[in-house]
């Protein structure tokens, strides 16, 4: 069994702590390790989710960030829906090669062809959670697993989320016969946007992933399951700290080519879609270009909270060349909000041109070698290593195989 547990949010330093743990001594003292692991651009949860089961950047696979395209929506659509992923992935492949999955809480796997699979995905409007997850997973695999835990569960709120995925994946190991396992946890990127990346919430959250962790380890011990998994642990994206934010859509409405008042958006010719750290700017009069280029670098050349224009080859990169007009990324320690103000402490969606920036990635098990060590990678070839262990033909990936951590 190949086992994927997604920590979101966990930068290296965190992995740092998450092998320096007592608890999983036992467990991780001959794991190998990758430690300046680099996500995708734009960094974020889905777009780099994506990129991990397809091993391609998100202008190939085509989810280039977490929210639809939807100006003036304080609710906009995620995207949930793994028939928008426009590659091939590691879900449909394993279908087609009469490989049995489970996915809890996995980003972008909603209508999946998962065998047991609860997707992240939430309710619109006059739809219930319920509703909304039985139309798009497994329905009684997830009637079963909400039967059985519900009471874990106080909406989305941590530490109850997680520890319903965590509960769920526990039963799963001890019941279903698998071969292929995702699972995906994110008190810690919770804890990181609300109070900060170095905050006591989020070394707390930390701690509670390092339990489940071991208690994971444990049943797959005492289901004698462990020697037969191979077990990988990553993260998707880091955080840095903000301590100011921007709404970089008060510049086209200065010029009179954005009409708002609060949250409440009038009209529109042109509009920045935020992405945390970065935004992109989609327009509809070309011959305003540039006086919204001229406004813009007035801001950067004051040291405000816009730092600078994204280059093309970030532009193609990310995927948004295709529909946007231009890009920025937010000054140090600012991030970007859309129209309805965030109060965050953390963030992510910048450039991957930060210091302490990365995440890692820890492997043990079947087929992986004993306290190998890569100094760097990337979450691409997460895919790649995922195939060649499989057994599964590679497909053009941007990745690469991981082999100097594979026997």
């Amino acid at each position: 069994m190949l086992i994927f547990i997604s920590l979101d949010a966990l930068s290296t330093n965190d992995f740092k702590t998450v092998l320096e743990s007592k608890r999983l001594k036992k467990y991780l003292n001959t794991a190998s390790y990758v430690n300046e692991v680099s996500s995708v651009f734009v960094s974020n949860t889905y777009t780099a989710h994506s990129s991990i089961v397809t091993g391609v950047l998100p202008k190939r696979h085509g989810i280039i960030d977490n929210l639809v395209f939807d100006p003036g929506n304080p609710e906009p659509n995620w995207k949930w829906y793994e028939p928008d992923i426009k590659t091939p992935n590691l879900f449909r492949a394993a279908a087609k090669h009469k490989l049995k999955t489970a996915a809890l809480l996995w980003p972008v796997s909603a209508k999946a062809p998962i065998k047991y699979n609860m997707p992240e995905i939430l309710p619109r409007g006059k739809e219930s959670q319920i509703s909304k997850s039985l139309k798009s997973g497994s329905k009684l695999f997830q009637i079963e697993m909400f039967l059985k835990y519900k009471d874990i569960l106080d909406g989305v709120k941590q530490p109850n989320l997680d520890n319903f995925v965590f509960t769920c994946m526990k039963d799963v190991i001890r019941n279903k016969k698998i071969d292929l396992l995702f699972a995906h946890f994110t008190e810690v990127d919770t804890a990181k946007h609300i109070y900060g990346p170095n905050s006591e919430e989020a070394k707390t959250a930390l701690k509670r992933h390092i339990y489940r962790l071991e208690k994971i380890f444990t049943v797959l011990e005492d289901k004698n399951k462990l020697k037969d998994s191979t077990v990988f642990i990553f993260g998707d994206h880091s955080s840095l700290e903000c301590t100011s934010k921007f709404c970089p859509n008060l510049v086209l409405r200065k010029l009179q080519l954005a009409d708002f008042e609060d949250t409440n958006l009038k009209s529109y010719s042109a509009w920045f879609k935020v992405c945390g750290g970065t935004a992109f700017l989609k327009l509809y009069d070309k011959s305003k270009e540039e006086i919204i280029r001229k406004a813009i670098s007035e801001i950067i050349e004051k040291g405000g909270p816009i730092k600078r224009f994204l280059s093309d080859k970030e532009m193609r990169t990310s995927g948004f060349s295709e529909d946007f007009t231009l890009g920025i990324e937010a000054s140090d320690s600012c991030f970007f909000y859309e129209l309805k103000e965030d109060s965050y402490r953390g963030q992510h969606g910048y450039t991957l041109k930060h210091d302490d920036y990365s995440t890692s990635i820890i492997a043990f098990g079947k087929g992986i070698k004993e306290n190998a060590f890569i100094p760097k990678a990337s979450i691409l070839d997460i895919c790649p290593t995922a195939l060649e262990i499989l057994d599964i033909p590679q497909w053009p990936t941007d990745g690469n195989i991981l082999t100097d951590i594979l026997n």
